[in-house]
Parts: structure tokens; C-alpha cells; sequence
């Protein structure tokens, strides 16, 4: 009888655990929802805007030159791979309207979930971010910044990672805090939505206030 009272009491428990966690996320997504709706509610940019100045300012030349150090030079190693994570991340220029910066554009979409690339995706993300601020401090007198371009285009679950932002996000906050001046972000309202209750638990508020979203 005791047994049978003690396993009650730990399933009641259990169950109000669970139901306080459900209580926590649905208050959270009430937050986090207000958040992308402000930064919807201030977006004045186009995707197409950006897509038209990433143009003008790129040939597929300069492009090839700026990120050919991410292709695998080793022959055995599968070629899909390798332009995989060329079309991950790739560092541009970028005009601002002031002057010519470094932007690093993330395709997400070309992003594959597995734990054993991180540690190769995350160097590969730092050497394009000091390629982009090597660019905007060769045009510019205010030196050190940088852009990011988040695409978000013909993106699914499996694309996402939340260790893997979680750590992203860490490395970007400690190595180049204050630096980044505009991170836009570009996708399906209704899949942006999805993501971001994850996305807003690793960004601080001085980078929330630098998103743009691209309509």
C-alpha cells in the first residue's frame, strides 16, 4: 500500500513538472512570438534589395577568389561534400549605401545535422567572418565590422540544430562581440516563426536589436 501511495505521489509529481515546463515554454513563445513581430513590424528592406546589391558587388569570379580556400583540396574526399559547405557559408562584399563591407551569407539549407561536422563548420564560419571584417577594414576607416545574410530559403527541421547555434553562438559573442552590424535574416514567416523560440534563446538583446528581415 505505502509502495503504491510513494509511486502516486512521484507520478503526481511528474506530471506537474511536466505540466509547469509546458506552462514555461507556452509563456516563453508568447515572448518570443512578440519579438519576431516587432522585428517584422520594423523591416523596411526586400530580400530581392539585397539579392540586387550582393549582385552588383559579386561576380562569380570574386566570389570563386574569396571562398575557393573552403573547397577540399585532398581528391578523396567526396566532391559533394566539399562545395556542400561552399554553398554553406561564403564571404561577399556588400555595399551599404556609406561604403563597401564584408557580409558573410549562411545557407541553411545546405546545412547537414550531424555532430562530427560542427567542429569543421564552426572554423570554417570564423575564417569567412575574418575574411568579411579583412574586407570592410580595407573600405572603411571604422575598422573590425561585419554583416551576416541568414537564408532560410527551402529549409526543414533537419537543417536546425539547437547544440549547434548554441555553440555558434558563443564563439561569435566571444570572438567578435560589438563587431557585427546588421544580421538579416531571410525565409517563410511561418518557418521563421518556428525556429526562432529556439534561435532567441542563445542571441543577447544587443544582437536581436541589429536582425533585419528581409521581406
Amino acid at each position: 500500500m505505502e509502495q503504491f501511495a510513494g509511486k502516486k505521489i512521484h507520478n503526481n509529481l511528474k506530471l506537474k513538472n511536466i505540466f509547469l515546463n509546458f506552462k514555461y515554454i507556452c509563456k516563453m513563445s508568447i515572448i518570443e512570438n512578440n519579438e519576431i513581430q516587432t522585428i517584422y513590424s520594423k523591416s523596411h528592406y526586400r530580400k530581392i534589395e539585397l539579392l540586387l546589391n550582393l549582385d552588383n558587388n559579386n561576380s562569380i569570379d570574386s566570389i570563386f577568389k574569396l571562398n575557393n580556400d573552403i573547397l577540399d583540396k585532398d581528391k578523396e574526399i567526396a566532391n559533394i561534400e566539399s562545395f556542400r559547405k561552399f554553398y554553406l557559408f561564403q564571404t561577399k562584399k556588400y555595399h551599404n549605401g556609406e561604403g563597401l563591407f564584408g557580409l558573410v551569407h549562411i545557407r541553411l539549407a545546405f546545412f547537414v545535422k550531424e555532430e562530427k561536422r560542427y567542429k569543421n563548420y564552426i572554423e570554417t564560419l570564423i575564417q569567412k567572418v575574418d575574411k568579411a571584417i579583412k574586407i570592410s577594414n580595407n573600405n572603411n576607416n571604422i575598422k573590425g565590422k561585419f554583416y551576416i545574410y541568414m537564408d532560410l530559403e527551402n529549409v526543414n527541421p533537419r537543417n536546425f540544430s539547437r547544440n549547434f547555434f548554441k555553440k555558434v553562438s558563443k564563439i561569435l559573442d566571444a570572438r567578435y562581440n560589438y563587431q557585427l552590424k546588421k544580421f538579416f535574416i531571410s525565409g517563410k514567416e511561418k518557418l521563421i516563426k518556428l525556429f526562432w523560440p529556439i534561435i532567441s534563446l542563445f542571441l543577447d538583446n544587443k544582437v536581436k536589436k541589429k536582425i533585419v528581415y528581409l521581406k
